[in-house]
C-alpha cells in the first residue's frame, strides 16, 4: 500500500484538535451550534501541492477499501460515506491511524464539494492556515480532514452519512 506524504501543515492539524469547524455567519452559527469566528477567514485557492495531497489521500483510502472489500470506486455521493463508514464499523480504521482518519475526512470533504456549494480552499484564521472546505455564500468553514480524527480521539460514535446530512440540512448547503 502506498504511503502518501504528510501534508505540509499536518502539525497545525494536530494542534487544532479541539477545533472541528469555525463559522463567521451568525445564522449558520445557530444552525450548526458553533461559535462565530472572531477573525474573518482569509480564503485562498488550493496550491497544486495541496490538490495533489488531496488526490493522494483519496487514493490511499480507496486502496484500503479495495483491500478489504474488493472492487470499489468513489462516486462523490453519500454512497461514498456509506462505503468508508464500513471501514470504521468493521474496525479497519483504528484510533492510532491518524493518516487514514484524515483520508476519511478527505472523502467527506469531496462529497461536500461535489454535492454542495462548498469548495476546497486554504483558509487562514485564528486556528492557523489549513486545508478546509468553504461556502462563500454563508461564509462557513468546515474542516473535514480533522473532523473524523477528532471524533475518534474523543471516542465519539462516528456516523459519516448522518454527519454530512446534518450539516447540509442545518446550513442549507445544497447547490
Amino acid at each position: 500500500m502506498n504511503v502518501i506524504p504528510k501534508l505540509p501543515c499536518i502539525v497545525l492539524f494536530l494542534s487544532i484538535a479541539t477545533c472541528l469547524y469555525s463559522c463567521s455567519s451568525p445564522t449558520a452559527s445557530k444552525a450548526a451550534h458553533v461559535t462565530p469566528n472572531p477573525m474573518q477567514d482569509e480564503v485562498k485557492p488550493l496550491s497544486k501541492k495541496d490538490e495533489t495531497w488531496l488526490q493522494q489521500a483519496e487514493q490511499h483510502i480507496l486502496q484500503v477499501l479495495q483491500a478489504h472489500y474488493g472492487n470499489c470506486e468513489f462516486t462523490y455521493t453519500e454512497r461514498d460515506l456509506v462505503l468508508v463508514q464500513r471501514l470504521i464499523d468493521d474496525g479497519f480504521i483504528k484510533s492510532d491511524q491518524l493518516l487514514e482518519q484524515q483520508c476519511l475526512g478527505v472523502v467527506l470533504g469531496n462529497v461536500f464539494t461535489h454535492q454542495t456549494r462548498m469548495r476546497w480552499s486554504v483558509v487562514t484564521n485564528d486556528f492557523g492556515t489549513l486545508i478546509a472546505i468553504y461556502d462563500a455564500k454563508i461564509k462557513f468553514t468546515l474542516y473535514p480532514i480533522t473532523m473524523i480524527s477528532q471524533r475518534m480521539d474523543d471516542r465519539r460514535k462516528i456516523d459519516m452519512p448522518a454527519l454530512y446530512k446534518s450539516f447540509v440540512a442545518d446550513l442549507s448547503l445544497t447547490n
